[in-house]
């Protein structure tokens, strides 16, 4: 039988390149696609055919399924608690960050996207704040500390440095690492879409590389760590996005 050809350029020409590189503040569907190549989150789509909304595939494109989480939490299998208010994940073995050596992708990692959530950078807060703190809990606490922190800008001017100082010795009461293996996540009230919250890629994992620059930054997006199947090579605002295959994807 023939054998598809793998490899290959593709170009894709569009008449502005995306709004956002962090994952953080994307919020538009053209950073959603791109997002895909070099960012992972607990749990995401499948793609399968879907020809018609009544096909099966579309019920399979449309519900989340386990990436860097072991599965998909459910009372069943005790990731999520009797009462709906405590979710449980553990991430899997060999998903790792394209750095040198390739390291693993942790529970931090995603605590430290949470925290990036409401920082002070130009532009860097979350698309849709309000969704997540109204779900989450403690997340609107953590955001008001912090906003009152980076108030007073001669103080505490607003530089990745401090940013990360900021975020690194405040915790958000709803977001923790267990174990370096394990992330818990407390709602303030049942939430039957949280799961779905979760495949946004705004709950992608964060490296710690990226507490070295500001949120938003150009800088940041010039210098991305990636954990999904391609890592961004190059990147000029508004010119050109390269990506290349990702060594340490498995």
């Amino acid at each position: 039988a023939n054998k598809p050809v793998l490899g290959g350029t593709l170009r894709l020409v569009a008449a502005s390149g995306p709004d956002h590189v962090d994952t953080v503040p994307a919020y538009y569907t053209a950073d959603y696609i791109l997002e895909h190549a070099y960012s992972r989150q607990l749990l995401a789509y499948p793609t399968v055919s879907d020809p018609t909304l009544a096909s099966p595939g579309w019920k399979t494109d449309t519900t989340p399924t386990a990436d860097v989480a072991t599965e998909v939490p459910t009372t069943a299998n005790g990731g999520i608690s009797a009462d709906g208010l405590t979710y449980t994940f553990h991430i899997k073995p060999g998903v790792d960050w394209n750095t040198s050596p390739a390291r693993q992708v942790t529970a931090d990692d995603f605590v430290r996207e949470f925290k990036a959530f409401c920082n002070p950078a130009p532009g860097g807060f979350v698309g849709n704040l309000n969704y997540y703190s109204s779900t989450m809990k403690g997340l609107a606490a953590y955001c008001d500390q912090e906003t009152k922190y980076f108030a007073n800008t001669k103080k505490h001017p607003i530089t990745a440095a401090n940013v990360a100082g900021f975020q690194n010795s405040h915790n958000i009461a709803g977001v923790t690492a267990v174990t370096s293996s394990t992330l818990q996540f407390h709602l303030i009230s049942p939430a039957s879409d949280f799961l779905y919250m979760l495949a946004m890629p705004f709950a992608s994992a964060r490296p710690v590389e990226y507490d070295g620059f500001l949120p938003n930054s150009l800088q940041l997006d010039q210098h991305t760590i990636s954990d999904g199947p391609y890592q961004i090579t190059s990147y000029v605002p508004g010119k050109s996005i390269v990506m290349m295959k990702n060594p340490a994807w498995k």
